[in-house]
Formats: structure tokens, C-alpha cells, sequence
């Protein structure tokens, strides 16, 4: 399409800039706060992106983009928030979390980590092409309290019309080149595609997916900039905000005016309803990721083989336990091969701990994998990395840290009950089959054939948390009482919640039990009698082996 005369000006202007004329000489004016009653009718749906690099493994996740709430826990944003700058490998779920429902940077909403990370994989980073990323949250909690609203994407078959009004927000770089602590927005205008072309053509290609703006005056210097990547550009579509672009490259700061013109005057945008299609597919491919029941390890039979191959091509033999770590890699406890494995993000599985014979070595002697375990059930990982699991045929609780070393940290080796109030290595167990780690970092085990909970403190003295003293009973009572004094029946996994509560599989009394941070018990689920009754009412269980 040939540039008509309505848009001669504003094409010569911006050639001006990219060769370096320098900015109008008029007031420069860039974004307005939009906080309170504006930020809940019109932005409740932009969410700021925290991300955390490399080099940057031991601190938080920083705000470095933002991001459009669509629904159903999914976040559209831009590629290039996710693709780390150097290695242009995406960035683990774990290194990804987004704040909603606030207008302001640091402060209020609701903070929620990411499940997965979908990078178109067309993402270009050197020609800005396919720059659209969508992120799946974790979980929705507090977003609906926070007021946030899914906001509206424009279908595919949206004509793009240049001199159509639209709106962009972030809280990227003010004047000052420092973020802005509160959401800015500012008002701009779809250019047309020629514009951006001849303003970009020593750079890259401006294609027709993506979207050219410009503010309405070119003496009013105004756009997206750096920290804006990822935010939405809104345009009244039926008299509804719709999401039409995804700001992908170009521009200036929303936040406030910048002190000189930038070369990259235009503000470009992923054209998102080009993208429809894609996003479709994805949120489809993940509500059926969610609903499928798939084999991630073992083939099925029962024996050892695999290491360093595709897990679904490995061997089990009848694994007692299973978590996952803070890199979403899977450790098993391989039970009866005397081993712990890990699958990786790859779907690589290896070996961690056990050489496969069956006994007890290895403590502080060397690597993990040349240790000798016990038919190992339990299984838990810390938040410093370390792999904690019941190795339940020595009747102990043993520890993998970060370097591949193993240790034990409860339980002498022999069979019993003893320990109490002094160093847990010293104390006897007796078949733990499960282990956790709570909210404080304190070990709780299901001492299983102890008919007991315990738990290993900071300063590595263990005690009894439910079940009676001596002698050890097997039976059923002590609901609404201190846990100490309750009665259990083979206790064989156990959890903590956020909330300071462990919870509890009591499994030969077909219970499920709850002892709150007060050390109250509490039935939760089961009436005691095996079996299955009509979901939706109490009833009974068959018995409980495992929580988690």
C-alpha cells in the first residue's frame, strides 16, 4: 500500500529520527498513572512479569516486563521476556511469577508462580518475528479477590486500520531511567505498517503480524520502552477494551518522557490476533495435559534398566514414593531396585543413590550412587536442594545433598522405638515408610511400624508429634485431644501444609488425620470402615499407603 498524504508528515518525521535529527524541540510528555478505580475498570487484567536470570539463581525473580491476564490461569506476554539474553534458552517455570491485581510495581495484589512456559517456537529475537510467549499460572488463587479480570482478545480476522486509537501501560523507565513504582498508561494511534518499514528497514522486517503505533502528535513524545515488553495494547473494539498488539520492540518509556529521542520512534507490537490460532492450541494442549494420564517412567516391567535413556523406556521395580523438585525434575524411590532416580526436564532418568544391593553403606564415604540402601519408600526434597527419603529397611532417615553425598539423619539402624529429646541419629525407628519437610524446614516422618510421627527440629533433636507413649499401641482414638496422646494404626505418609498443619495417612484405621500447629488431631477423611462410598459425602477408604 502506497503512504497517502495524510501520513506524509509523520513518515518524514520519523525518518528524521532514525537518522539522528534529534527529538521536536516542543514539550515531551510520556504516560499517566493509572491507579484506583481507572487500573480496576480498564488495566485489572495487566499483570506485572518477574523474572530471574542465571547469575541470579539465589535472589527473587525482578520485574523486568509485563503481561495481560487471559483466563483460565493463563498469562499472554512477550517471547523475549522468556528467552534468557545469553543462552536464548527459555526460562524454567521456576524462575517465572507474575503480581496481578495492583497497580503499583512492588506492592499489593497477589504474587503467583508459573506452571509452564509456552514460547512460540517461530520466536525470532534478531528479526522480532513471532514475539509471543503465553505463561500458565500454578494456580488462580486471590486473582478474583484482586479484581482481576480476563481481559478480551481480538478474533483473527480483525482489520488493522491505521488512525484507529488505542492505549498502551507499563511500568517501564521514566525520565529519570528508573522504573516507575506505579502502572502509566498513554494513548496512541495504529500507523501504518509502511511507516515502521521504512523507519526499521536497516534493523529487520516489519511483517503484517505485527502492529505499528505512534503517538497522535509527533511533538508529544510518547510509547512503550524498556520494562513495557510484554504489556498489551488495547483498542475499542464494540465498544469493549480489546487486546490487539503485544509490545514486542521499538518505542520510548510509557512511564514519563525520556530527556532524547529514540531512533526506534515506533512502537511495535506482535499482532495477537494473527496469533489466535496458536493460543488456542495451547490452552487446548494444556487442559488436555491436565485431563490425560500419561506415563512419564517405567515400561512396566518389573526389574532394573534404563539409566541415561528415555524413563518411559526404563525399569521400576515397584516404586514406593515420588516428589518433585524445585527444577521440576522427578525423584523416585525405586523401591525394591534399592535405588533413587531422577527424570529430568528431558525425560532422561539416572540413578541419584544405590549401587542395587540391598544393605546399608555409603555415609559421608563418597558419592550417593555407590551407597548401599534398603528398600527406600518416602521421598522429599528441602528447599536447599537436598533429596531427603525414608531408606525404610534400615529403619532410617538419609539425606542426598546438592553434591551428591549421602548421610543419615535419624535412626541408629536398629529396628525400635528409643530417642526421644536427643539427636535423631541416635534415636531408633522402626519401617518409616514416608517423610516431609514443613513450612519451617523441620523433617516430620511417619515412624510407621512405631505407630508414631516424629520430628527432627533445626537443631537435629527428634521427638514424637502423635501417638501414645510406651508401650506402643495399635488402635484408634485421641480425635479432638493432643496428638501425643492419640492412638494411630501404622501411619504410612504424611504432608504439612501451609498452614503448619500435618496431615496424615493413617492407614490400617482408614483414616486420614490432621494435627494442627496447637499438636491437636483431627479426623478429616474416612469413618474408619474400608470401602468406597459416593463421592460428595463422608465415607469410607480402602487403605491410605500415601499423601502428598
Amino acid at each position: 500500500m502506497r503512504i497517502t498524504s495524510r501520513w506524509t508528515g509523520i513518515a518524514v518525521a520519523v525518518a528524521a529520527l532514525v537518522v539522528g535529527a534529534g527529538a521536536p524541540a516542543q514539550a515531551i510528555v510520556g504516560g499517566t498513572e493509572v491507579t484506583g478505580e481507572k487500573f480496576r475498570q480498564s488495566w485489572s487484567s495487566t499483570v506485572s512479569l518477574m523474572t530471574r536470570l542465571p547469575a541470579e539463581a539465589d535472589r527473587v525473580p525482578v520485574i523486568r516486563c509485563g503481561g495481560t491476564y487471559i483466563g483460565d490461569r493463563w498469562v499472554l506476554t512477550a517471547a523475549h521476556c522468556l528467552v534468557h539474553p545469553e543462552t536464548a534458552k527459555v526460562m524454567s517455570p521456576t524462575d517465572v511469577s507474575i503480581r496481578a491485581g495492583s497497580a503499583q510495581r512492588d506492592s499489593g495484589g497477589v504474587v503467583l508462580t508459573a506452571d509452564r512456559v509456552h514460547v512460540h517456537l517461530g520466536f525470532d529475537h534478531k528479526q522480532k518475528n513471532d514475539d509471543i510467549a503465553l505463561v500458565r499460572l500454578s494456580s488462580d488463587a486471590g486473582l478474583a479477590d484482586a479484581g482481576v479480570r480476563p481481559a478480551r482478545l481480538v478474533n483473527n480476522g480483525w482489520n488493522y486500520s491505521p488512525g484507529v486509537s488505542g492505549n498502551i501501560a507499563g511500568w517501564g523507565l521514566t525520565e529519570a531511567d528508573s522504573p516507575s513504582l506505579a502502572l502509566r498508561s498513554v494513548p496512541l494511534k495504529l500507523w501504518p505498517q509502511e511507516i515502521c518499514g521504512q523507519a526499521m528497514r536497516s534493523a529487520f522486517k516489519v511483517t503484517e503480524s505485527m502492529v505499528c503505533a505512534g503517538p497522535h502528535n509527533l511533538t508529544r513524545i510518547q510509547g512503550a520502552g524498556q520494562g513495557d515488553s510484554g504489556g498489551p495494547l488495547l483498542v475499542d473494539i464494540d465498544e469493549t477494551s480489546t487486546v490487539v498488539g503485544v509490545f514486542s520492540w521499538g518505542g520510548f518509556a510509557v512511564s514519563g518522557p525520556r530527556r532524547t529521542a529514540n531512533a526506534n520512534f515506533p512502537t511495535g507490537f506482535t499482532r495477537v490476533g494473527k496469533y489466535i490460532p496458536w493460543i488456542e492450541s495451547v490452552r487446548d494442549d494444556g487442559a488436555a495435559q491436565r485431563r490425560a494420564v500419561r506415563t512419564i517412567a517405567g515400561d512396566g516391567g518389573p526389574d532394573f534398566r534404563g539409566d541415561n535413556e528415555a524413563a518411559t523406556a526404563a525399569q521400576l521395580r515397584y516404586p514406593g514414593g515420588v516428589t518433585v523438585d524445585a527444577k521440576g525434575d522427578i525423584i523416585i524411590a525405586d523401591t525394591l531396585n534399592h535405588r533413587i532416580r531422577r527424570v529430568n526436564a528431558h525425560g532422561v532418568i539416572t540413578t541419584l543413590a544405590g549401587d542395587g544391593r540391598q544393605g546399608f553403606s555409603g555415609d559421608r564415604r563418597g558419592p550417593a550412587i555407590d551407597a548401599q540402601l534398603s528398600s527406600p519408600m518416602g521421598v522429599t526434597v528441602d528447599s536447599k536442594g537436598n533429596i531427603i527419603f525414608a531408606d525404610t529397611g534400615n529403619h532410617r532417615i538419609r539425606r542426598i545433598d546438592p553434591n551428591g553425598t549421602i548421610t543419615t539423619i535419624a535412626g541408629n539402624g536398629t529396628a525400635g522405638l528409643s530417642g526421644d529429646g536427643r539427636p535423631a541419629t541416635d534415636a531408633q525407628l522402626n519401617t518409616p515408610m514416608a517423610v516431609t519437610v514443613d513450612a519451617k524446614g523441620d523433617i516430620i516422618i511417619a515412624d510407621t511400624r512405631n505407630h508414631r510421627i516424629r520430628r527432627i527440629g533445626p537443631n537435629g533433636i527428634i521427638t514424637t508429634v502423635a501417638g501414645t507413649d510406651r508401650p506402643v499401641t495399635i488402635s484408634f482414638g485421641g480425635d479432638g485431644r493432643p496428638a501425643t496422646a492419640a492412638q494411630l494404626n501404622t501411619p504410612s505418609g504424611v504432608a504439612a501444609d501451609v498452614n503448619g498443619n500435618i496431615i496424615i495417612a493413617d492407614t490400617l484405621n482408614n483414616r486420614i488425620r490432621q494435627i494442627s500447629p496447637a499438636g491437636t488431631i483431627t479426623t478429616i477423611a474416612g469413618n474408619g470402615e474400608p470401602g468406597f462410598d459416593d463421592d460428595g459425602k463422608p465415607g469410607g477408604f480402602q487403605r491410605w499407603l500415601r499423601i502428598s
